[in-house]
């Protein structure tokens, strides 16, 4: 009985080692989502080592002056942006979410600034109703008046969505003085928030999308 478990006991460990690195038949995979399904296939070390590993979900996106990430609570999606350093300008910001798959609810629509002001807290709410608010066909998007003398900012977007898809968030920050008018004039493309004038657009800075699956 002894040998026996020793027996089985090398036999485990043997098995485990299978994976280590050490070892030269570590098996690779690509997993994709193809049609809702997950398919994974194997692949070389030299394939995995090339290309560039992109997940499933980008969930948020950092730089030095700010952070944005999106979150799903139930059947809602939550577009958060938080800023880290008090930004130089403080004009019409765009945050929006968009898809080409899934639906969103108008009436659903929940908008938020948050700041702090000389240690006070200051708070804008925004919904359907408020001119601020767009609705695209393929989404949702808010221009925010940064409020004036703010230290920090916590700013957010949140709506219930049906059915399954892609979802993206993104945000654009006003790096100069910008008209209620022209912070209107935008649409939504892919994860990108796009201003029809291209002199306004270049007044905007720029940062990575982060989607989700759902």
């Amino acid at each position: 009985m002894f040998f026996k478990s020793l027996f089985f006991l090398l036999v485990f460990f043997a098995s485990g080692l299978v994976e280590c690195d050490a070892l030269t038949n570590k098996k690779y995979y690509r997993t994709v989502l193809e049609n809702g399904n997950y398919i994974s296939t194997e692949i070389s070390k030299e394939d995995y080592d090339s290309v560039q590993i992109v997940n499933l979900n980008s969930l948020s996106v950092e730089t030095e002056y700010k952070m944005m990430s999106v979150t799903i609570l139930g059947n809602k999606v939550n577009l958060s942006v938080s800023w880290k350093k008090t930004p130089n300008y403080k004009s019409y910001d765009v945050i929006a979410l968009m898809s080409e798959d899934v639906t969103f609810s108008a009436n659903s629509i929940f908008g938020e600034q948050k700041a702090i002001v000389n240690g006070s807290s200051e708070l804008v709410r925004y919904n359907m109703s408020t001119q601020n608010v767009k609705i695209f066909n393929n989404g949702i998007g808010i221009s925010m008046n940064l409020i004036n003398n703010a230290q920090t900012y916590d700013l957010t977007l949140r709506i219930t969505y049906y059915g399954s898809g892609k979802i993206w968030g993104n945000y654009r920050h006003a790096q100069a003085n910008i008209s209620f008018s022209q912070a209107q004039n935008y649409y939504l493309n892919n994860g990108n928030i796009i201003f029809n004038n291209s002199s306004i657009n270049n007044k905007y800075d720029n940062i990575n999308p982060v989607w989700v699956i759902v």
